[in-house]
């Protein structure tokens, strides 16, 4: 006589315990996931950071070059003390007060030497044949004031430390011009010279 079937409750029971015998093994063998004793590297949601905990190096940003702003001039002439030709058109040195070029200036023996020429000339041997960068500071003045740097030093404060330029309200207001000016006149270096520069002759 044929055995009666399970009833459907008893065989879907007898399925089940089959399936879970057969996926147990397979469980046990699967390993644990790693614990993690430090956050994550990366995150996609905002995150508050604690300083003291945080573990995460932060990596500073590449700067970014910037263009230089001073144009390169070259075959750059003298006009005066002070002042450049750039394309035919005269510019101020910044922080520079106009010298006359045919100033003269005394020593306390009575004797007169062209202080103006020389300051011109002090200039020329600076410019000459040398490519500036130069950057306009005063475009609407007139002659537009502007800043060169020839060996990354400034025209200006190099005529002030050599003594032969004189400072405007702006080139006073400069500390480095101010403290090129002062050391000028306690060496009594160019204009500020007793007894004018060495090797120069009598001069009416």
């Amino acid at each position: 006589m044929p055995r009666p079937l399970p009833s459907a409750p008893i065989a879907l029971r007898l399925v089940f315990l089959a399936v879970a015998a057969f996926a147990l093994p397979a469980a046990a063998e699967a390993p644990a996931a790693p614990r993690r004793d430090t956050p994550p590297i990366w995150t996609t949601t905002p995150t508050r950071i604690d300083p003291a905990h945080d573990l995460r190096q932060r990596i500073e940003p590449v700067p970014v070059a910037r263009p230089d702003p001073r144009a390169l001039v070259r075959g750059a002439r003298v006009a005066e003390p002070g002042v450049l030709l750039l394309d035919g058109r005269r510019h101020r040195l910044f922080g520079l007060a106009p010298i006359d070029p045919a100033r003269l200036c005394g020593e306390p023996t009575g004797r007169r030497w062209t202080c103006g020429l020389r300051a011109r000339g002090a200039l020329v041997l600076l410019v000459g044949g040398r490519t500036l960068r130069c950057l306009t500071i005063e475009p609407a003045a007139e002659p537009p004031v502007i800043d060169c740097l020839w060996q990354e030093r400034s025209l200006s404060e190099r005529l002030v430390a050599d003594g032969w330029a004189e400072l405007d309200d702006a080139g006073r207001a400069d500390p480095i011009l101010a403290a090129a000016l002062s050391e000028a006149q306690k060496r009594t270096r160019g204009l500020w010279s007793s007894s004018g520069p060495p090797g120069i002759a009598d001069e009416p």
